[in-house]
């Protein structure tokens, strides 16, 4: 085994898409928020050394309230799942574009109706094969490809302070 990593050991570093919603730590930091949260993350030479290694870690849980709905998550009362964050809003934009009025009232049919779509994995990506300090699966754990390598890449370049496989 070549190392073990906890979330105390990125000093506080967390990541996002966007300054307004760079909160989350790469690896849990007193609190699990969510199923499969990261806890530790184990660099080993081989598989077998890496999944012995993840077996001796010990994690305390204490079960939190949850919640599983967003609308009742924003809820006055709801648990809150950031202290910084009381309403459970990470974010929040309001957007519109052109005469949205006219719009509709040229439009050949308005559908007023409740739309809801999943949400999306950013999952892991493969570092540059350059790259000296670790690689990792094409996919989560759920199987997904990811959507983003670039910036899951420079988000662990961030993280680890490893310099941009650009930068010379």
């Amino acid at each position: 085994m070549k190392a073990v990593i906890t979330g105390k050991d990125f000093g506080g570093w967390t990541w996002g898409f966007m300054a307004t919603t760079r909160d989350p730590a790469s690896v849990a930091v007193d609190k699990v928020r969510y199923l499969h949260e990261a806890v530790a993350a184990v660099a080993a030479t081989d598989e077998d050394i890496a999944e012995e290694a993840c077996e001796l870690i010990k994690v305390d849980y204490e079960e939190l309230p949850a919640v599983f709905d967003a609308e009742e998550a924003m809820k006055e009362g709801a648990p809150v799942i950031h202290d910084y964050r009381p309403n459970n809003v990470s974010v929040e934009y309001h957007w519109s574009f052109g005469d949205v009025e006219k719009a509709f009232a040229e439009s050949y049919l308005v559908r007023e109706d409740r739309f809801e779509t999943g949400g999306s994995s950013r999952a892991f990506s493969n570092l540059p094969p350059h790259s000296p300090t670790t690689t990792l699966p094409a996919t989560s754990p759920s199987g997904r490809q990811n959507k983003a390598p670039i910036s899951i890449t420079a988000t662990w370049q961030a993280a680890s302070s490893c310099p941009s496989a650009r930068s010379g």
